[in-house]
């Protein structure tokens, strides 16, 4: 119990320095007092199945999951499932597409382009 004490009073005098280590992720506070942590996003196909992988942080999460489905769906993907899993400050989603129509298909470059479109820095 001590030892997790020492560690969230650690945690939070880094927070009050400016800056925390989250493994090789360096997080910095905002001028506003907030962290900021970019979004993370992988995308891959087996066969007709696409598989997107979104990390995101706890704030931004329900409107960026919902831009991911919409930019499936104009690209005639069908969301087979969705899963998450919520670790300290990020969540990670893992979506499973397929094609609407399998004569068709799913152009894995095209939505993996536009998805990073989604989470650059450039585009908030």
């Amino acid at each position: 119990m001590k030892e997790r004490v020492e560690m969230v009073k650690e945690r939070k005098q880094q927070i009050l320095e400016g800056h925390i280590s989250n493994g090789d992720e360096v997080v910095s506070m905002g001028g506003s007092g907030s962290i900021i942590r970019s979004s993370m996003i992988t995308v891959s196909h087996l066969d007709s199945i696409l598989g997107v992988c979104l990390t995101c942080g706890l704030t931004d999460n329900f409107i960026l999951i919902c831009q991911v489905i919409h930019v499936l769906m104009e690209e005639a993907a069908r969301v087979v499932s969705l899963n998450y899993s919520i670790m300290g400050d990020r969540i990670f989603y893992i979506i499973h597409a397929e094609p609407v129509s399998s004569r068709i298909g799913i152009e894995t470059s095209r939505v993996e382009e536009r998805l990073k479109e989604l989470i650059s820095p450039t585009s908030c």
